[in-house]
């Protein structure tokens, strides 16, 4: 998929989105592109979790991404309503059936917005 982000051009690879058993939860998270990108990161080194789309806002960038529900007590606690990132959940029951970005497409987001 073709996205302009940050006004470059780049070619994501897609995947479906996994709804762990239990359901899962899709984030939006909103902010200037360093902020959401060092919270990403956080997000990373603790949490496994997948990216469904990115795209340009106004004064930034809107990153979604989703995870497991067993896994939002960690997400609360690297969250903070302070780091500049806002924060929209959104449940995804399981049987959910949608497309998001690879791994390899969301890393390379990561580097794109850092």
């Amino acid at each position: 998929m073709e996205k302009i982000i940050l006004g470059n051009s780049v070619t994501l690879g897609k995947a479906p989105v996994h709804v762990a058993p239990g359901g899962s939860v899709l984030i939006k998270l909103s902010g200037n592109a360093k902020d959401v990108a060092k919270l990403l990161v956080s997000l990373r080194e603790e949490i496994a979790y997948g990216m469904a789309d990115i795209k340009d806002i106004a004064n930034g960038v809107e990153a979604d991404i989703y995870l497991g529900k067993a896994d939002m007590t960690d997400f609360d606690g690297i969250y903070s309503a302070d780091c500049g990132v806002q924060c929209e959940k959104t449940d995804l029951p399981e049987g959910t059936v949608m497309d998001g970005l690879s791994m390899q497409a969301r890393n390379q987001v990561i580097s794109l917005l850092g």
